[in-house]
C-alpha cells in the first residue's frame, strides 16, 4: 500500500490538476460535514423550540405561569 501512496504522491506532485482536484475535494469534504453538523444542530433547537411552545400552551390552558426555557436560578 506505501508503494502506491508513493506512486500516486509522485504523480500528484508533476500535475498540478490532480492537486487541484484533491484540493477542491477536501473543502467540499469540510463544507458537507460543516453543513451537516450545522443541519443537526438547527433541528435539535427547532425540535427544542417546538416543545417550549407546546409546554407553554398547556401550562396556559391549564392556568398555570408559563415556565420560559430557560433555567429559573441565577448564579
Amino acid at each position: 500500500m506505501y508503494e502506491f501512496f508513493e506512486a500516486f504522491n509522485t504523480y500528484a506532485a508533476s500535475h498540478p490538476e490532480v492537486l487541484k482536484v484533491m484540493h477542491v475535494l477536501f473543502w467540499l469534504r469540510w463544507w458537507l460535514l460543516v453543513a451537516l453538523i450545522g443541519t443537526f444542530i438547527y433541528l435539535m433547537w427547532a425540535d427544542r423550540r417546538r416543545y417550549l411552545a407546546e409546554q407553554r400552551r398547556r401550562d396556559l390552558l391549564l392556568g398555570r405561569e408559563p415556565v420560559s426555557g430557560r433555567s429559573r436560578f441565577i448564579a
